[in-house]
């Protein structure tokens, strides 16, 4: 009786190592379109395309490097960030350069699917300089307009997601997630080189795309 629990355990087992063992390859590339929801009502939306060079040394466990490129987009009405009785409108989106790097945890595999785990950090480089009009209502009733650039520092951030992954191919992966990223050293936004306060990019976020064995 003993022999035939242990062979039919074996039995049972052994297809699961296999296609665990099957998923497990040295690098991966990864492909991401990202959708955020900003915490900050500076911020209507923003998106990000961001690559992954992914580096397995086990079948679990793992790290990948981060680049890319997000888009946040300003509130289009007046934002009432400004001291006293100033209001800001922003005329242009602002662009960052994320790069970072995660440790990946992939505690599920099977033939059809995975479940991977990434938590890291990042920086968001501000790339462009914004144009912006702002309003100031003085004790008189009379509004006088200022117009400058406004620039936004680089931020540093944790980052942390979920990913649900089908192999669709013998080497291809289609992937749909959820996430955070949380400010931690948040960067500065200037106007007309004066600075009115921190950047603040912490949002959840939705992903998908595609992953690659290399």
């Amino acid at each position: 009786m003993r022999a035939f629990l242990s062979i039919t355990l074996l039995s049972l087992l052994t297809p699961l190592a296999s296609t665990h063992a099957a998923r497990y390859v040295d690098q991966e590339l990864k492909f991401i379109y990202q959708v955020y929801a900003p915490t900050w009502d500076f911020y209507d939306s923003a998106w990000a395309l961001e690559a992954e060079l992914q580096r397995w040394h086990s079948d679990t466990l793992g790290y990948a490097l981060v680049g890319g490129l997000q888009e946040w987009t300003p509130a289009r009405r007046p934002s009432e960030i400004l001291r006293f009785s100033e209001t800001l409108v922003v005329r242009r989106n602002f662009a960052y350069i994320p790069i970072g790097a995660h440790v990946l945890y992939r505690p599920i595999v099977n033939e059809y699917l995975s479940l991977t785990f990434a938590a890291g950090g990042r920086f968001a480089v501000g790339a462009t300089t914004a144009t912006a009009d702002v309003s100031v209502d003085t004790s008189e009733g009379v509004n006088r307009i200022r117009a400058g650039g406004m620039d936004v520092g680089t931020s540093f951030m944790l980052s942390l997601a979920a990913d649900l992954e089908w192999h669709c191919t013998e080497d291809t992966y289609l992937f749909g997630g959820v996430g955070y990223q949380q400010d931690l050293l948040p960067g500065e936004i200037a106007f007309a080189g004066s600075k009115f306060g921190d950047n603040e990019l912490s949002a959840p976020f939705f992903r998908i795309g595609v992953i690659i064995d290399m």
